[in-house]
């Protein structure tokens, strides 16, 4: 369904099943408006808004279900907002989502996944959700709210369950996190230095792993965690129960293990206010601190009933919970010992047609409505070694049958079955051991590549089972340590690279500096050890790039020893950077570049105090600060690193101002692509460029009060024109820049080269 040119539509009591488009696989959205209710949108797929895309829309979902949906298509820039993609929403008009059910959909880069764009989730359950890199990712100057939403059991391949990146801010409020799983061992919300978070009366525990990673600007009020963010202190269970007389709740596994409190335990600040009497993720009165499990609303309150109308024609409607999924039975015996069954499908709160027959006078019918979670296909795949004992704690990836997508993930139990629920109707292999550091990678049928893997079909509820034998094969082993020393490193990352130059197997050393990496087929190896930025990498043997590195090789289920990696030791570069007001010193990068070739060698970011920390070899290098914010760069003098740390390098930042325009040809037509060159009235000393957009139009970077001239380098196939639009800077116009300020309308017009 396409809505645009202005229409606004309303949709209500309606199923969008099976959709496939570029944009919006169930819904697009586009310079629109939609109202939508007890609407649900399932086994849709988009490369961008796998279930619903609002681009620039106004957007109201509310009692309504998007499951099955999938952010997959084979393009460039796809497989985003595998749910919901909402991007350029109008200014001061969130996008409105209300008790609705997100669950069981998969995309790439974000389930749900907001761009320049407002949106307010109020009452909604996010659930069994899976994606390659974040569930919920918020971008590009984002506002995204969650007001007394559930968020749990959602799996990650590589990134977090909420993250919020680029300028973004977010706020929970009334919240439950829990049960979600990074298997690249990310946070389970990570929030950038550009962005801001705050975190009111709500819960985040029980997730793998059990962290957050936030700048230290983020606001913790009443929360409940099970790990302290870095910089942030704990309060006793006293204070956090003596401010308010709502908001302090806290969780905990078992009452010998209460839930440590951030904050000061009170609810003033959010900027949502829900009621006691209808809150859901948290218990609706005020809990006593003797208490040590306050109880949070998980899973929501299981709501359902069948109501039965005769008068003027039979009619059925049920209401519960978009969450769940009801069946109806039907039994001619008060006791329902015997009953037949029917799946009706997700309820939302608003009463929703159930489409059952009429009885017949023949016999008495009696009805009920009985709810579980939605499970849909499951897979269960055992995994067992040569002599047929279970193999536990491997991960078995579920994947398309050509290997190319990835849908999710499990971990073998005590009885080595890996069990993946709730999985989309499709065509599978599963590959087990990938990142297992003791068994070779194996696909389902034993195969050691995906087109010999046996495939599988998955459809209307069906369990799919087998079995796959790992084999442990060779393994290689060693140790890590500072180069010209007899200290071993622990953490560092060890990866292991095939023939092909494909890293295959990894893992990281131990407190004394040994790794052990087992599953390796026949064949031969490379090693490279990283812990950056305080170390530099290092090939095996002592080799400072793959294609140098020592080859080892290895056959027969054998173990090869002393594959050891020396990586050196890097020299700290400190300083401090000052601003001229009272900016936000996260927003500051400092960056090392190489002083003969000014390639950047690395880059990092102040701290709360403006203090930071590069890490540089041996060499003569120059320092910035202050690029990509509203300050001017200003540059270190040329420093060389020998032998100790470099301290004392700071930085006083001053406010700067930018010059604006439009090049253009000859005859007035927008030229995009070109560079405009800033120099010092000199017309010699380089200073700065900016890049011309597809309108012709150019912003340059923060400059320093004063004069300068312009040039619109038009090479090759323009001339190279002077502001106002003079060959020669001798009589070029200058511009003046003032701190604070744009400097609008510089505009070039430059010829076709002869």
């Amino acid at each position: 369904l396409a809505i645009s040119a202005n229409a606004s539509v309303t949709l209500r009591g309606l199923t969008i099943s099976g959709g496939l488009a570029t944009l919006g696989g169930g819904i697009s959205v586009v310079d629109a408006g939609l109202t939508a209710s007890n609407v649900r949108i399932t086994a849709c797929r988009a490369g961008r808004g796998g279930g619903l895309y609002a681009n620039n829309a106004i957007v109201s979902v509310n009692d309504s279900v998007i499951d099955g949906c999938d952010g997959y298509i084979s393009e460039s820039g796809a497989g985003k907002g595998g749910a919901i993609y909402v991007l350029y929403s109008p200014a001061g008009i969130p996008a409105s989502f209300a008790n609705c059910a997100i669950h069981g959909n998969r995309a790439v880069y974000g389930v749900v996944r907001a761009w320049a764009s407002e949106a307010v989730f109020r009452q909604c359950q996010f659930f069994e959700n899976r994606a390659e890199s974040d569930i919920i990712e918020l971008q590009s100057a984002s506002h995204v709210d969650f007001v007394d939403c559930l968020i749990h059991s959602n799996q990650s391949l590589s990134r977090s369950c909420l993250a919020i990146y680029n300028e973004s801010t977010s706020e929970l409020a009334y919240c439950t996190i829990t049960e979600n799983e990074s298997l690249g061992d990310e946070s389970v919300v990570y929030v950038d230095v550009w962005s801001s978070f705050s975190c009111y009366n709500s819960a985040l525990q029980r997730n793998s792993p059990d962290r957050l990673e936030v700048p230290s600007t983020a606001v913790f009020a009443g929360s409940a965690l099970s790990t302290a963010p870095a910089g942030f202190r704990i309060i006793s269970i006293a204070e956090a129960f003596s401010s308010s007389s709502e908001g302090a709740y806290f969780l905990a596994n078992t009452a010998a293990a209460p839930t440590e409190f951030i904050g000061l335990g009170v609810s003033a600040g959010p900027s949502y206010v829900v009621a006691e009497n209808v809150r859901r993720c948290f218990a609706a009165e005020e809990t006593p601190a003797a208490v040590l499990n306050a109880g949070y609303g998980y899973p929501f309150g299981i709501l359902g009933s069948l109501k039965v109308a005769t008068l003027p024609e039979w009619t059925a409607t049920g209401t519960g919970q978009p969450s769940r999924w009801y069946m109806l039975e039907e039994s001619a015996t008060m006791d329902f010992s015997a009953f037949s069954s029917r799946t009706i499908g997700p309820l939302t709160a608003v009463s929703s047609a159930v489409g059952i027959p009429e009885p017949t006078e023949a016999g008495l019918l009696l009805q009920r409505l009985r709810s579980s979670a939605p499970l849909g296909n499951s897979v269960a795949i055992r995994l067992e070694d040569n002599a047929q004992a279970a193999v536990v704690g491997v991960r078995v990836d579920l994947l398309a049958a050509d290997g190319t997508e990835w849908y999710g993930a499990g971990v073998s139990d005590a009885q080595g079955q890996a069990i993946m629920q709730n999985v989309p109707d499709g065509s599978y292999t599963v590959l087990a051991g990938s990142v297992s550091a003791d068994y070779v990678s194996t696909f389902l049928g034993n195969a050691g590549a995906v087109g010999a893997a046996t495939t599988f079909d998955l459809r209307s509820g069906s369990r799919a089972t087998g079995t796959i034998t790992l084999a442990g094969g060779n393994r290689i082993e060693g140790h890590a340590r500072i180069a010209g020393t007899a200290t071993f490193l622990p953490d560092v990352a060890v990866v292991i690279y095939d023939s092909s130059d494909t890293p295959v197997k990894s893992a990281v050393t131990d407190a004394v500096g040994n790794y052990s990496i087992g599953g390796l087929p026949n064949g031969t190896y490379r090693a490279l050890g990283q812990n950056s930025p305080a170390y530099s990498d290092s090939y095996y043997f002592n080799q400072a790039d793959l294609a140098s590195a020592n080859g080892v090789a290895v056959s027969g289920s054998s173990t090869v020893n002393s594959v050891n990696l020396n990586l050196g030791a890097k020299l700290a570069i400190t300083g401090e950077v000052t601003l001229p007001d009272q900016g936000n010193l996260f927003q500051i990068t400092v960056v090392l570049y190489d002083a003969s070739t000014f390639e950047e060698r690395s880059f990092t970011f102040c701290d709360s105090l403006g203090q930071y920390t590069l890490y540089a070899s041996p060499g003569t290098y120059i320092v910035s600060a202050g690029e990509g914010s509203s300050y001017v760069v200003t540059y270190s003098a040329s420093l060389t690193v020998t032998s100790q740390p470099v301290t004392g390098q700071d930085f006083i930042l001053s406010q700067g101002g930018t010059i604006s325009g439009r090049i253009t040809d000859s005859s007035a037509v927008p030229l995009s692509g070109i560079y405009v060159d800033i120099y010092e009235t000199d017309g010699t000393t380089y200073v700065t460029s900016a890049l011309t957009g597809a309108n012709g139009t150019y912003t340059t970077p923060e400059l320093g009060a004063g004069d300068y001239f312009v040039l619109a380098y038009g090479d090759p196939s323009y001339t190279n024109l002077w502001y106002p639009g003079t060959s020669n800077p001798t009589s070029a116009t200058t511009v003046g820049v003032v701190a604070g300020q744009d400097t609008p309308n510089i505009n070039i017009a430059i010829s076709l080269a002869r």
